[in-house]
């Protein structure tokens, strides 16, 4: 079987870059939130275990967004999240 593990965007080994940063967000996993990706500002998850096949991403947006996925400098994918309820649900 496999085993699942969970990594929070707000850790502070995970690498930000441009106007990325954590914010609290009571709702959130952990309590915090990363905010600002896009537009040049990146999110890279850092130690993530081996052998990964899958994974969810957990977001909150007002608005719908589309992110670049990409895993290990293999091919980026565009991902479309649709709007949730507000920005901390």
């Amino acid at each position: 079987g496999s085993t699942a593990h969970s990594y929070e965007a707000e850790a502070a080994s995970n690498q930000l870059t441009g106007t990325a940063a954590v914010a609290s967000c009571a709702a959130c996993s952990g309590g915090s939130k990363v905010g600002y990706v896009g537009n040049g500002a990146t999110l890279t998850f850092t130690g993530v275990a081996g052998g990964v096949s899958s994974f969810r991403i957990a977001y909150a947006s007002a608005v719908a967004r589309t992110a670049t996925v990409q895993v290990d400098g293999g091919t980026a994918t565009t991902v479309g999240f649709p709007a949730t309820a507000d920005w901390n649900t």
